[in-house]
């Protein structure tokens, strides 16, 4: 069924295109009660955008900065969404336009990636060979035990060409 303007007019104008955009976007008035939602944002909280019109709004709301709330999604995944709020006038009256994306997938990415560095750190550490992790021939970073097979320091080896570390017949 398609969802009508404020003229009326099923399928047109700002309700339209609101619906088309991938985050969320709500205007709850100063009691936190939704006004408005386009489809994005009643995917976000589990209904219709048309069901949670009417509803309590339960993220935080926290004016020209960003927060970070946890919903429980249908079959109890829970996801992390992140909300920012705009304060506006709706309708007369004070209220928030809150805007809102699932940033489940992107933090437990910079999670996985943070957990593999600490890994990588790791190894390297406690490595007696000397291994060096490369861009190019950038030094990116390097075991301990190279530093000690060379005598250079961290500050002298990160960003170095590798190549200088060789001697000059093993460089071919």
């Amino acid at each position: 069924m398609p969802r009508t303007d404020a003229d009326g007019k099923a399928g047109t104008g700002l309700t339209e295109l609101l619906d088309r955009l991938p985050e969320g976007v709500a205007v709850v008035d100063a009691k936190r009660v939704v006004r408005f939602a386009n489809r994005a944002a009643g995917a976000l909280l589990n209904a219709a955008a048309e069901g949670i019109e009417g509803t309590v709004f339960e993220p935080p709301i926290v004016p020209g900065q960003t927060a970070t709330a946890q919903i429980r999604r249908r079959a109890g995944v829970v996801s992390l969404v992140e909300t920012h709020a705009i304060e506006i006038a709706w309708e007369g009256e004070r209220a928030f336009l809150v805007l809102m994306r699932d940033v489940t997938e992107p933090r437990r990415a910079e999670l996985l990636l943070r957990e593999s560095e600490e890994r990588c750190r790791s190894l390297l550490e406690a490595s007696s060979e000397g291994i060096v992790i490369l861009s190019g021939t950038e030094i990116l970073d390097f075991s301990g035990a190279l530093e000690v097979m060379t005598g250079a320091g961290r500050q002298d080896l990160v960003g170095r060409d590798v190549l200088g570390l060789l001697a000059e017949e093993s460089r071919e």
